[in-house]
């Protein structure tokens, strides 16, 4: 089925939700609707306007990349409510199991120092969770592979936060192993519901198919439909967080926004992220002492052209705070993969001065 055949079809199993091509334009937040009858007479929906589609009908983006040989099984499984997506609301209206594998008991245990107790299952989570933090993911991994293979009622009493940490531990720089990642990250999220408590889950997701599509660091070979993955669940991940929290998936949301505007210029538009950005300033109170929170502002202005005042904002947050080099470093790379693709003259601006002042504060 193209893309235009499953829209055509998504019309008919949710008539509540289209109505019709104007009242659905307007939930796309396009005056007109002449884009929808164009998807509803063969033409197919670029990849933002996949991604809205989606959100509309309350279903995962997947069902842009899955193939389906029939409008019967479209149907079927649309139905079945595989592709769902489910929202936090769900949590106050349905009675959610918090894990696949119930804790038995609180455990409290502070972060140990050493791995002595090789064979403790706990000792050696927790040690696993140490050398994460120290950047050691394949030491970790190691520590993971020998909970699996134990026989240990802590491995399944403790089921989803351990594979939670394998998975983090498979994205790291390292070892990316973005597959292996995703296998783990997607049963969490369908099987157990645990991104209902955990919302990094669903970043992770987001997060693994962006440096997939991203890899190459070539324009011409980027995997818009994994970019358009990323781009729809940054935002699921979005609506799921606290709003101190949301910063995070709404930065992501705004870059991949930006570098499928360069994919597809004839639908490039800003309106979509200087409305989150307007959304998020409302709810998020900004720590103005935290690297992270201030750079992620100042690279919401860079991404909506107001540069000049992202530097500004940078240049008063190194007046009166400290910053680290891994800190810096890591929002020039982030800067530096953007450029890669965009040439953005506002973030070349944003990333060389960045640079400067690395040499300035000596780091």
């Amino acid at each position: 089925m193209t893309n235009s055949e499953k829209f055509q079809e998504l019309t008919l199993i949710y008539p509540n939700i289209f109505v019709d091509a104007d009242h659905f334009a307007n939930r796309l937040g396009n005056k007109r609707a002449t884009s929808v009858y164009n998807w509803l007479n063969s033409s197919n929906p670029n990849g933002k306007n996949r991604a809205k589609i989606a959100e509309i009908f309350n279903l995962k983006v997947d069902i842009w990349m899955e193939e389906f040989f029939s409008k019967k099984s479209f149907h079927t499984r649309i139905k079945s409510g595989e592709f769902n997506v489910i929202s936090k609301v769900d949590r106050s209206k349905e009675n959610i199991d918090r894990y696949i594998y119930h804790n038995k008991e609180e455990e409290k245990v502070e972060m140990l120092d050493s791995c002595n107790d090789m064979e403790n299952p706990l000792s050696l989570f927790e040690c696993a969770k140490r050398l994460k933090s120290e950047d050691r993911a394949k030491e970790a991994l190691e520590l993971i592979k020998k909970i699996e293979d134990g026989n240990w009622d802590y491995k399944y009493n403790n089921h989803n936060k351990i594979e939670h940490l394998k998975a983090i531990l498979l994205s790291h720089k390292t070892i990316e192993d973005w597959d292996g990642a995703l296998d783990i990250l997607k049963t969490l999220y369908s099987s157990s519901k645990y991104h209902l408590e955990k919302p990094e889950i669903v970043t992770l997701i987001a997060s693994n198919y962006k440096r997939k599509a991203l890899s190459s660091r070539r324009l011409e070979e980027i995997d818009i439909d994994l970019l358009v993955q990323a781009y729809s669940i940054y935002k699921e991940a979005y609506k799921l967080k606290d709003s101190q929290e949301r910063y995070y998936d709404a930065i992501n949301f705004a870059y991949i926004h930006n570098i499928i505007d360069v994919i597809e210029p004839k639908y490039a538009d800003k309106r979509e992220i200087d409305e989150l950005y307007r959304e998020l300033k409302s709810v998020w109170r900004i720590d103005k002492s935290s690297w992270w929170e201030v750079s992620s502002d100042c690279e919401f202005l860079m991404l909506l052209g107001n540069v000049n005042l992202a530097i500004s904002n940078i240049n008063y947050f190194f007046d009166f705070n400290t910053v680290t080099r891994f800190d810096i470093e890591t929002t020039i790379r982030q800067l530096k993969l953007y450029i890669d693709f965009t040439k953005d003259k506002s973030a070349i601006m944003l990333y060389d001065h960045l640079k400067e002042s690395m040499n300035y504060l000596a780091l």
